[in-house]
């Protein structure tokens, strides 16, 4: 879908005031008219920001605005990255694939990320009563299995 537009803008968030009186700001965007907002770990003093930009008048002020051209080109870059790929590129797959948080160019179904927890989780049970408790997670995965694939019969415990 080549036709999408996208544009990042930079907004402060003066609901969340640090001690110092600096407040955070937000990188947002809006495809299909979703609007998705990334906290960009940036604060700075509300008098010092005007249209999207600090002032850039101090050594701080001029930093912030390296970082924030960073952060436009990075999101913009993964846009283009994902269109280039054919993707449907959606605000929350972008938000995903820009905050790293459970994107993926081949996402997992429910049942083989609770194969994954259980894999990891399996080894880390230990103790008396361990046993019991990887055979009480492995039923339950089984159960799940069944489920995703529609072969659930009512569950007796």
């Amino acid at each position: 879908m080549s036709g999408q537009i996208m544009k990042v803008y930079f907004k402060l968030h003066k609901g969340k005031p640090n001690k110092l009186g600096r407040v955070p700001i937000m990188a947002q965007w809006k495809i299909g008219g979703v609007l998705k907002s990334l906290s960009t770990k940036l604060n700075v003093l509300p008098e010092r920001w005007t249209f999207e930009r600090t002032l850039g008048l101090t050594k701080d002020d001029k930093m912030i605005n390296a970082e924030l051209d960073r952060i436009r080109m990075a999101i913009m870059d993964k846009f283009h990255e994902m269109l280039q790929c054919g993707e449907i590129v959606t605000a929350e797959k972008l938000k995903c694939a820009v905050s790293g948080n459970g994107y993926s160019d081949h996402p997992r179904s429910f049942v083989e990320v609770f194969d994954l927890w259980l894999e990891e989780r399996g080894g880390g049970i230990v103790g008396e009563k361990s046993s019991g408790k990887v055979r009480r997670f492995s039923f339950w995965a089984i159960q799940v299995r069944r489920l995703a694939f529609g072969r659930l019969r009512s569950v007796r415990r």
